[in-house]
């Protein structure tokens, strides 16, 4: 997907079966982006305030593994990311956790 210049984006994606969240992985075509909020269902799973660089989340970052909660089988899973630059930034991402069967 494409975050638009001074535009945010929702990304999501729901399991077919109870998972729990592990890790986080977020791959921009260029730097800038922010991950505003990380939810699972209605929940937020950071802690408020101005966000954190999407690089945070990428696969050389130290210390990111999360311990989210399990989600259900077709809630969602959502990542709210700002592009507070002046051009449009692409972005992929993945989500590894443990299947709770």
């Amino acid at each position: 997907q494409t975050v638009p210049a001074g535009g945010t984006i929702v990304l999501t994606g729901a399991p077919a079966i109870r998972f729990r969240v592990d890790r986080l992985y977020l791959v921009p075509t260029a730097p800038g982006l922010i991950v505003l909020d990380i939810k699972v269902g209605i929940v937020s799973q950071t802690v408020g305030g101005a966000g954190s660089p999407v690089e945070s989340f990428g696969p050389q970052a130290v210390g990111s593994r999360m311990s989210g909660q399990t989600l259900d089988p077709a809630v969602p899973c959502t990542v709210l990311i700002s592009n507070p630059t002046a051009a449009p930034i692409g972005i992929s991402g993945n989500v590894i956790g443990k299947a709770d069967q």
